[in-house]
């Protein structure tokens, strides 16, 4: 039979053990923060199907460049979000262009769909697109055109 001073330490452990998880886990991100962002991407009226997007901190705005998948005009970063202020956006998609190609020197003269980077170059490596992230939920669609 246990007596009840059999049964202090262990509560003692235990509201001590809550109280370190509760501060050294669960709480929040220590950082930036992150917010996230969706939207629709659009060439030429059209949706993106298949492409990436990329934020990246611009001015004083600081944190790591943050993206994700384009997939079928519609793109959603909930985890790793951007970081709150300006930002530049770089968008880039490909598609098959019908033609076949020589894979390589490596693959016995094998042929594979050539491919081609079709969104214009003021909207990736020559970036105009300028977006500030505010924090909580952010919804911004890019229209794009030739």
């Amino acid at each position: 039979m246990r007596r009840n001073s059999d049964r202090k330490p262990l509560g003692v452990l235990a509201i001590v053990l809550s109280i370190a998880m509760t501060v050294g886990c669960g709480g929040k991100e220590t950082g930036q923060e992150r917010a996230t962002i969706s939207g629709s991407v659009t060439f030429n009226g059209e949706p993106i199907e298949k492409g990436i997007i990329e934020f990246i901190p611009t001015g004083s705005t600081k944190g790591p460049t943050s993206g994700g998948p384009i997939k079928n005009g519609k793109y959603d970063i909930t985890e790793k979000g951007p970081t709150m202020g300006p930002h530049k956006v770089l968008i880039r998609a490909t598609r098959n262009t019908g033609k076949m190609v020589d894979a390589g020197p490596q693959t016995g003269g094998a042929k594979v769909e050539e491919t081609e980077q079709y969104i214009p170059a003021q909207y990736n490596i020559k970036t105009t697109l300028e977006v500030t992230i505010l924090s909580g939920i952010n919804k911004q669609d890019f229209n794009l055109n030739k």
